[in-house]
């Protein structure tokens, strides 16, 4: 069976210890998330980048275990 590069992520995160990824979905990352969840780590979505980011740093400071997120391509912001 063929591992995609999501596949491969998965298993080194799992690896270093992580079981919980911090992710804004999205179409870039998606061989990840699917490759994450194959590999019993627990995904969990926020609504902003930023969020991903605290709330790994934070699941870290506290659990002392690996603090990881993931983000998909974002938009710039137009400028006035």
């Amino acid at each position: 069976m063929r591992s995609s590069g999501g596949d491969l992520i998965a298993r080194t995160l799992r690896e270093a210890g992580a079981d919980v990824l911090f992710t804004l979905c999205g179409g870039h990352i998606s061989p990840i998330l699917n490759g994450c969840i194959d590999a019993g780590i627990r995904v969990i979505d926020t609504r902003h980048e930023s969020a991903a980011a605290m709330a790994a740093d934070a699941y870290a400071r506290v659990t002392r275990r690996v603090g990881v997120c993931a983000v998909t391509a974002g938009r710039a912001s137009p400028t006035a």
